[in-house]
């Protein structure tokens, strides 16, 4: 008889590169849109968004749909991966991985 298997994984065990540049992980929308001398305003009108929203995705605060990441691909000619790398990033969660085996362990030799 198989017992239920618990799968405990804390956030702080699984790695990701939501580093130490969390809060510049999205860079690169600032730099193409200063280096066209525009504003988060000016960026906002041309692309239909509030001021606000554009603010907030540019310090990854928000996440933009898929609409609004071709909006912004289109208006720089940039793809969306380099625009936004922390929304393509794969984590790589190991320690789960071989926490999830040795629970897996434990629960069949009781």
């Amino acid at each position: 008889m198989i017992r239920s298997v618990s799968y405990i994984i804390k956030p702080s065990d699984t790695y990701c590169i939501k580093n130490r540049e969390s809060e510049h992980v999205r860079k690169r929308l600032i730099e193409v849109r200063s280096k066209r001398g525009w504003s988060q305003k000016q960026v906002s009108e041309r692309l239909g968004l509030s001021e606000v929203y554009v603010r907030k995705i540019e310090r990854g605060t928000r996440n933009p749909g898929r609409e609004t990441m071709l909006k912004f691909e289109t208006l720089y000619s940039v793809p969306d991966r380099l625009l936004f790398p922390d929304l393509f990033q794969v984590c790589v969660d190991t320690y789960g991985i071989d926490q999830t085996q040795y629970e897996r362990r434990r629960c069949h030799e009781s």
